[in-house]
Formats: structure tokens, C-alpha cells, sequence
């Protein structure tokens, strides 16, 4: 198997791995569905780049297409995940405070609407239950996203002679 096969399918395991430990660690008021769908879709997009890897090992340009468009995926994965993981990652370091503020303004009530909760907790900057998992799962999904970049350019695959690179 070729180095850039390899690099694409551990890139692509690192991404469900990382939905599956977001999944398992998520509390229940959590969208726990989000955890397992957008990594899973983003495993399915670098599978495809290397199907197209492996079905050019004898074509030039069908290769280098999946070459370049798992090049493209991983600076686009790493982007949309780093954003979304600096935004998790102030959202997770005020949910202390936040609460804190909620148990003082709702003390006692049990039967507070998940809306209100939501929208208390949202003036805050806040989710309604602590993120720091999902934080730390973006920023290693991020960090993967890079490792696969430079992984993918130091690995570019050569037509013509399958499994040499």
C-alpha cells in the first residue's frame, strides 16, 4: 500500500475516532448526534480522496486530483475545526462562571424551560453544559488536520508504480 494511502486512511480513522471519543464523552443535554455525523463526513470526503488515489495508480491526473483535493480537504478541515474549536474553547472557559451565576438566579428551580436555560446560559458566552471535551476534540482534530497536510506532501504519490510510494 502506498505512503499516501496510509497517510489518508489514519487521517481518516484519527477524524472518527475523534467523533466517537466527542460522542462517548458528551452529557446528555449535549447534541450528541453532531459528534459522530460531521467527523463521519469528513472520514467519507478523505476516503474518497484516497479511492482516487488508488484508482489513478496508473493515471497521473486522477491521482494527483485525489493528491491535491486531500490537500484541499485537510486546510479546509483544519480551518473550519480550529474556528470552531477557539469558539468552543471561550464558550468551555465561561461555562464555570456561568453556572455559577445560574444556580444563584434559579436556585432551587427544577422546571426551568431548556430554552431559558439555553438563553441564560448563551448571554454568557456559554453553552448550557461544560464543552471542554469538545474543545480539546477540535484542537486534536485540528492539529491531525495539519499532520495530515504536511503528511500528504511529504507522501505524494507517483504513477505508474503502486505501493513504491
Amino acid at each position: 500500500m502506498s505512503r499516501t494511502l496510509v497517510v489518508f486512511f489514519a487521517y481518516a480513522a484519527v477524524l472518527l475516532g475523534g467523533g466517537v471519543f466527542a460522542f462517548m464523552r458528551a452529557p446528555a443535554e449535549a447534541n450528541r448526534a453532531t459528534a459522530l455525523i460531521v467527523p463521519g463526513v469528513a472520514a467519507a470526503l478523505v476516503a474518497a480522496c484516497a479511492l482516487l488515489v488508488w484508482l489513478g495508480s496508473r493515471r497521473a491526473g486522477i491521482m494527483k486530483a485525489g493528491w491535491t483535493l486531500g490537500l484541499v480537504l485537510a486546510v479546509v478541515l483544519g480551518l473550519m475545526l480550529g474556528m470552531t474549536a477557539g469558539r468552543r474553547s471561550v464558550m468551555a472557559a465561561n461555562y464555570p462562571e456561568a453556572k455559577v451565576a445560574y444556580d444563584i438566579a434559579f436556585a432551587g428551580r427544577t422546571d426551568v424551560p431548556r430554552e431559558e436555560r439555553r438563553a441564560f446560559f448563551k448571554e454568557r458566552n456559554s453553552t448550557d453544559h461544560d464543552s471542554a471535551y469538545l474543545a480539546q476534540t477540535l484542537w486534536v482534530l485540528t492539529f491531525a488536520s495539519a499532520l495530515a497536510f504536511f503528511a500528504l506532501l511529504v507522501a505524494k504519490p507517483t504513477p505508474g508504480r503502486p505501493g513504491v510510494r
